[in-house]
């Protein structure tokens, strides 16, 4: 076992020089300084392995084949899977090596929880500080919310949701300075009347936003209500965009039988007709950007306006009445898609219908100026007129709320296939895309260019098969993939299976300390030292949170230091400064200028409010 460690430890330094070179070290940085990430005492809560035995693993370790076209072009972090079928939790470092699989502990809840088979159970952890994960839950009759912690391996139950009154379906977001969260409620129904259809019923899966907190739940907006009734009337008309045809309409039942006998698209999209499947909080302006998979629109709603009528309108009832009680109150600000008010513009600037199709994951890249803001969305590009299916894309798009138009600003395409269920985008630190393409089993890494920069394919090997590795941002030349499991795993021998099969339909990139990049130190005449740099924390938020950086002089410690943390405590502290990291992932400029002379090699450090640090060591030959 000494050789792969040995490997991993060279890897690793090779990687992390050439990332100073590329990452550290801004463009107008003299040539004759050098700058070297120092590794950090603390061991991250969310590394390690609970209850996983080393042959599971190592089986594990063999399924995962990786392709790193520009190592220089990857920041190191780490990157959270969740394993369908299986209360399993995965993190993978961006060498390609398992840090970290865990399974949750749920002795100490009241609650029979279990994963499911499907992606409204715990494969949608969203990380909501450094130690903690808000997931979903189903089983004993009941919907849960849940906080995992990394580090004590424990679940908390935040929120119980009895499933007569519909289930907790696909995603949830938290807002940890309130203690509140939205999520999406899908129900289903037989003979519902249909909005406008003068008296008519249908089969019906109904959808909900609900806010629920610490007591329960909040408020309740009714989708079918709302964004039928209203808006879908009030921008499309006779809604005859849709492939069932118009709401009440005489031929809804001869489109989907036609539909059926066609086998044509999903005939589920004409029971359920907007299946919500995704939604983003922007916190600091509270409103929640909300995708519609089957109508291919994404709509912005105003909280606000949700807030004010709950305090006015629901002030008398307690939250299990407020469950019964939807809110009457349009909070539909604009939409993008099929049924939106925005005219869409394809890359080329010719004018689209649809820029995307069965997509997953609007999120904001940056604040609204203007009116004028950037979205990056994961296109799962299949047409619900034909039932054909495209190649699943990373989509960025420009959304200009005065002009009233969208136009996409980037694509990358994966050429394997398509996916009709799920999927993710993320935009990183230093400007890529991470892309999670479930049933490709692959998670790719891509540059502006829509260059493969680091490509990770995750599939099942025979026994005895060593990894090899592969060609020009695709799979090994070997180890053909094995039929994945079908199964439920009733029992911790099928759940190692299923983390063979790794079907995980989210991937999302954590750092394991602030990420610090363009390091640039300019001395002065006085030999006073100004270094600014730009500084992320460890993930995509939108509420505030606190960062402070130092600025250390070495004198006198000559060899006595290695560590982030021996430096901050024996250095000579020669500048400071606090701040909030910037919103939406993007970079926060700091500035530190020493207060006397100093002399080289200087160590910056940043640290976020839960204690992580980050250190760089700067050097001149």
């Amino acid at each position: 076992m000494a050789m792969p460690v040995l490997v991993t430890v060279i890897l690793t330094l090779l990687v992390q020089h050439s990332f100073a070179q590329r990452f550290l070290r801004h463009s107008d940085a003299p040539s004759a300084y050098n700058f070297t990430l120092l590794r950090t005492e603390h061991r991250s809560p969310m590394l390690g392995f609970e209850g996983l035995p080393e042959e599971r693993q190592e089986s594990i370790r063999h399924s995962l084949f990786l392709d790193t076209n520009h190592p220089d072009q990857v920041v190191p972090g780490v990157t959270l899977f969740a394993a369908r079928n299986s209360r399993w939790l995965m993190l993978v470092d961006e060498h390609g090596q398992m840090v970290a699989a865990k399974s949750p502990d749920f002795k100490e809840t009241n609650t029979s929880l279990r994963g499911t088979s499907r992606a409204t159970s715990f494969v949608a952890p969203r990380m909501i500080n450094a130690t903690h994960a808000i997931v979903i839950n189903r089983g004993g009759g009941k919907t849960s919310l849940c906080f995992y912690d990394f580090s004590t391996n424990k679940i908390t139950v935040f929120y119980e949701h009895v499933r007569e009154h519909g289930q907790v379906h696909h995603d949830v977001r938290y807002n940890p300075q309130t203690n509140e969260a939205i999520v999406l409620i899908m129900y289903s129904k037989r003979n519902v009347p249909i909005p406008g259809g003068g008296g008519q019923q249908r089969d019906f899966t109904d959808h909900s936003v609900i806010k629920v907190g610490a007591s329960g739940v909040i408020w309740r907006w009714d989708l079918r209500e709302h964004l039928f009734a209203k808006w879908w009337n009030m921008v499309n008309g006779t809604g005859s965009k849709h492939p069932c045809g118009a709401m009440g309409s005489e031929d809804w039942v001869q489109r989907r039988r036609e539909m059926r006998k066609n086998r044509i698209a999903n005939l589920e999209v004409c029971r359920d007709w907007m299946h919500p499947n995704s939604v983003y909080w922007d916190i600091s302006e509270n409103s929640v950007y909300l995708m519609c998979k089957h109508v291919n629109t994404f709509f912005k709603l105003d909280l606000n306006k949700a807030d004010k009528a709950a305090e006015t309108k629901l002030s008398s009832y307690n939250p299990s009445e407020r469950l019964e009680h939807g809110l009457d109150v349009d909070i539909v600000e604009w939409g993008v898609g099929m049924m939106g008010d925005h005219t869409m513009y394809a890359s080329d600037g010719q004018e689209s219908d649809a820029l995307f199709k069965f997509a997953h994951e609007p999120l904001k890249v940056g604040p609204t100026i203007d009116g004028k803001g950037n979205f990056i969305i994961f296109n799962n590009n299949v047409d619900l007129w034909t039932g054909k299916s495209g190649n699943c894309e990373l989509v960025e798009m420009e959304v200009d709320n005065k002009v009233k138009y969208a136009k996409t600003v980037f694509t990358y395409a994966l050429p394997e296939g398509s996916s009709r269920n799920m999927g993710s985008i993320q935009k990183l630190p230093n400007g890529n895309y991470l892309g999670q393409f479930p049933y490709q089993r692959v998670t790719v890494e891509v540059n502006s260019k829509a260059e493969p920069v680091w490509f990770l394919r995750r599939r099942r090997t025979r026994p005895g098969e060593r990894r090899i590795g592969g060609g020009s941002g695709g799979p090994p030349d070997k180890a053909q993939p094995q039929a994945m499991p079908t199964r439920r795993p009733d029992s911790f021998s099928r759940a190692g299976s299923i983390l063979n099969s790794w079907l995980s339909f989210r991937a999302q990139r954590i750092y394991l300390g602030p990420v610090v990049l363009n390091v640039l130190p300019q001395p002065a005449e006085d030999g006073t030292l100004t270094v600014t740099a730009d500084v992320f924390n460890i993930f995509h938020m939108t509420f505030p949170t606190h960062g402070y950086a130092h600025l250390y002089s070495t004198t006198g410690l000559g060899d006595k230091c290695s560590t982030a943390e021996c430096y901050k405590e024996n250095g000579g502290e020669v500048a400071s400064v606090n701040f909030d990291f910037t919103l939406y992932h993007l970079a926060t400029p700091i500035t530190l200028t020493s207060t006397k002379p100093v002399t080289f090699p200087v160590v910056l450090t940043v640290e976020n409010n839960w204690g992580q640090l980050t250190a760089v060591l700067l050097t001149k030959p």
